[in-house]
């Protein structure tokens, strides 16, 4: 059966800038930005992903052999659903007087901006379908004078195993990897160029 990978909805947010040229835009967007969480500093746009795995979708598995007078457990995840939505958020631009040449800009930007952080939720979906892989593959082992004594130290070496992930921890990392790999955007054009007038 295995651990299934569940994308829920995403959702948009958006911040308020307004401005008569893209250098009043662009300083907006340095003052009103989205923090990234992993550097604090203030960006253009923002993808956050929120993953959670059911605890009461999920299934344990074992295996219990006798060995001499005690007994050896072997346990792992064999089913479950883990979840994951992301909010992205980008700018809206509000009243302004801007050029047609600056307009334009803004909306090249604009695109630009958008196809990075889609690319987050790409990445983080990459991440998750890795971190799947991961815990299917975990086991826990324990052994014990009974078959009872052998699985709940299985479960509890398990359990040891799977404290040790952390779900927000692992989606910032794959966050801060992808933003250095296309300098949060800037490969892929999701620079402003507040020079045109």
């Amino acid at each position: 059966m295995g651990i299934t990978l569940k994308k829920g909805s995403a959702s948009s947010a958006s911040y308020s800038i307004k401005g008569d040229t893209l250098a009043d835009i662009s300083a907006q967007i340095d003052k009103s930005g989205p923090k990234d969480p992993n550097d604090g500093k203030r960006y253009s746009g923002s993808c956050l992903c929120k993953a959670d795995l059911d605890s009461k979708s999920t299934k344990m598995d074992k295996t219990v052999e006798p060995k001499g007078d005690k007994f050896e457990a072997e346990m792992w995840m064999s089913g479950g659903t883990l979840s994951y939505a992301c909010t992205i958020t980008m700018p809206k631009l509000g009243s302004n007087k801007l050029s047609k040449d600056a307009k334009k800009e803004w909306d090249r930007f604009y695109k630009a901006v958008d196809t990075h952080e889609n690319g987050h939720v790409t990445s983080y979906e990459t991440e998750l379908k890795a971190l799947i892989k991961e815990i299917e593959a975990m086991r826990g082992k324990g052994n014990g004078s009974s078959e009872k004594d052998a699985v709940q130290a299985a479960f509890k070496n398990f359990a040891e195993q799977f404290k040790k992930i952390n779900l927000t921890d692992r989606l910032n990392q794959n966050a801060a990897a992808y933003d250095k790999k296309n300098g949060h955007g800037k490969t892929q054009g999701a620079v402003l160029d507040a020079k045109i007038k």
